[in-house]
């Protein structure tokens, strides 16, 4: 929706202004027929007013002055703009004075109350006078002028609305990127200077939101990398002197292995830094980190276990040998096992020996490897979120600058499953209604746009249905709306259960639904809409008595595809549901 390339603060204030323009379009919509009624009954109640001011003086003229005295009053009345013309009518229908000379002595039916013809609202009222021939006064009311005025009105208050919103968006937009923009901005250089291999480089932290630990956990991976690059440094030295003073071709090659793992832990914790932060799956976390490792240490036989509401360590990610259903949800309690102490404690615990380590669960299994195991808490924001778990076939195959490693790589860890998190939360919002839980309209056009694909690779159907809950606002009046939403919950609940796994459910709007059913024909979804409905009409929910059809029921219009073009699809189920409504409701209907 957004170019790529806005910042924050930008994207910010442009979905602030686009709510902006949708809140007010769904407030005017409400705001012109409301407008429209008052306007009427204004109309109406002025005209009682003139009918009331003419019968008033009307009785203290004198009859043989009232051709004069009645055609002056008339046109003082007819002055107004919003008053047509007034007549006043006798016997027999005819009209005896008008402010339109035209129409005297004319004869014109009439009728106690008030009728529209296009912009004019005749208000007809019967009065008694003294003179006999007089029976009703007749005030003809414009609409359109009246109407006039309250459209200026709404556009005044429209143009002040969306003036508030642009300067919201404004200041939000500004403060925004006085609180985020900036500090990202010096984020981002930071790390470009460390990734063109400065890493003395640090960036400042202001306080500690979440781009203030950001910050921190970069410049602790920064002091690691530096600690590890003047340990390099060293041993390189100490290399150069044991080769010069020993010249054992045994020591160089360990120095050299030696070396070979402290770059390829450099380079690790350089490309996880790197690839681990645009991560926003735990599923391609699995799969980056496994890379990782395999690539840079030749082994991956890792878990990562995550603390759950229950307060347990749940394996969530498994790769080498706990990628099997031997160990599917396998879960340990604070201070339970090598990953329930590591939780715990708060601490890395290194277990040279598995075989001879008796907090090690489950060291019989024959899959286990039999060598080293390594713990590491992952933390955020100083609060445990989970433990990752390393294993090797080798005993004592981890050391000291390896803890330090992995340690590093849990804190990046730590921070792209948070990313990940926030993402997978904000996916869920963006495409889920929040009352039902089904699909909103935007994921449900999404998911309808992916199927028609699908359809047209495989030459398949599909059918769309439309769901309308009948008389549903005479529900919502009578038993009021925490009952309809009630309703419209349990009615979803009802869609979903008796649908295929495969299909997709979505709350279109208000009271209607809609449900996508892949490689689906007409037939298939009559019966499938069949289904749906008597399903619903047997939901038993207070109050559905009342209902005009004695029961909860809906209309369903059905369309589908190929039969009709993509972009017609919706507009198709739409029409059927119209017509399923106009005849009767309860009932389906395939538009043809």
């Amino acid at each position: 929706m957004f170019k790529k390339n806005l910042s924050v603060s930008k994207q910010i204030a442009l979905r602030i202004v686009f709510f902006g323009l949708a809140l007010s379009a769904f407030v005017f919509s409400f705001l012109i027929p409301i407008q429209i009624k008052m306007d009427r009954k204004h109309a109406i109640e002025h005209a009682h007013m003139v009918s009331d001011a003419i019968a008033s003086v009307y009785q203290t003229i004198e009859r043989r002055d009232q051709a004069e005295a009645m055609s002056e009053i008339m046109l003082d009345f007819v002055g107004s703009s919003e008053v047509a013309f007034v007549r006043i009518m006798g016997a027999g229908n005819r009209v005896l004075y008008s402010s339109d000379p035209s129409q005297s002595t004319r004869k014109e039916a009439y009728e106690q109350g008030e009728k529209q013809v296009g912009t004019l609202l005749y208000v007809t009222k019967r009065i008694s006078t003294h003179d006999a021939r007089v029976k009703a006064i007749e005030v003809v009311m414009d609409l359109k002028a009246i109407q006039s005025e309250s459209k200026l009105f709404l556009v005044k208050l429209a143009f002040s609305f969306w003036l508030v919103i642009l300067i919201l968006a404004a200041m939000i937009g500004w403060m925004t990127h006085g609180i985020v923009g900036v500090r990202l901005t010096r984020l981002i250089s930071a790390m470009g200077t460390a990734e063109k291999g400065s890493f003395l480089v640090r960036a400042k932290v202001d306080n500690m939101d979440e781009v203030g630990i950001l910050s921190v956990a970069f410049n602790k991976l920064l002091s690691a990398l530096t600690r590890m690059q003047v340990r390099e440094i060293e041993w390189e030295h100490d290399l150069q002197e044991a080769h010069e003073q020993l010249s054992i071709k045994a020591r160089l090659e360990q120095a050299n292995q030696s070396l070979k793992r402290r770059i390829q832990a450099q380079e690790l914790l350089m490309d996880a830094a790197h690839q681990l932060g645009a991560i926003l799956t735990k599923e391609s976390l699995a799969g980056r980190l496994y890379s990782l490792l395999k690539e840079r240490l030749g082994w991956a036989d890792f878990g990562i276990y995550l603390l759950s509401p229950e307060n347990q360590f749940v394996l969530e990610i498994g790769c080498g040998f706990l990628d099997t259903s031997a160990y599917k949800n396998l879960r340990f309690s604070f201070g339970e096992g090598i990953t329930g102490t590591a939780g715990q404690e708060a601490k890395p615990i290194l277990v040279n020996n598995i075989l001879e380590d008796d907090r090690v669960l489950f060291r019989d299994r024959p899959e286990m490897p039999k060598g080293s195991l390594l713990s590491i808490p992952m933390l955020y924001q100083g609060r445990v979120i989970g433990v990752m778990s390393f294993f090797h076939e080798k005993a004592y195959a981890f050391d000291e600058q390896d803890v330090v490693m992995l340690d590093t790589l849990g804190a990046l860890v730590s921070i792209s499953l948070k990313n990940a998190q926030l993402y997978e939360e904000t996916v869920q919002l963006a495409t889920t209604d929040p009352l039902t839980g089904l699909m909103n309209r935007r994921a449900m056009e999404r998911l309808i746009a992916n199927e028609i694909i699908r359809s047209n690779r495989f030459d398949t159907p599909m059918t769309l249905l439309m769901i309308d809950v009948d008389h549903f606002k005479d529900y919502n009046d009578r038993m009021g709306h925490v009952m309809g939403d009630f309703v419209l919950k349990e009615i979803a609940s009802c869609l979903q259960e008796s649908v295929r796994k495969v299909d997709g459910v979505a709350r279109f709007g208000g009271e209607e639904f809609c449900v996508i059913l892949p490689q689906t024909g007409p037939d298939s979804g009559l019966e499938v809409a069949q289904k749906l409905r008597i399903a619903v009409r047997g939901l038993k929910v207070s109050g559905a008595s009342g209902q005009p059809l004695k029961h909860l029921s809906v209309s369903i219009g059905v369309a589908w595809y190929p039969d009709q073009l993509e972009s017609n699809l919706i507009a198709a189920a739409d029409r059927a549901l119209y017509q399923a409504k106009r005849a009767g409701r309860d009932r389906v209907v395939l538009r043809t």
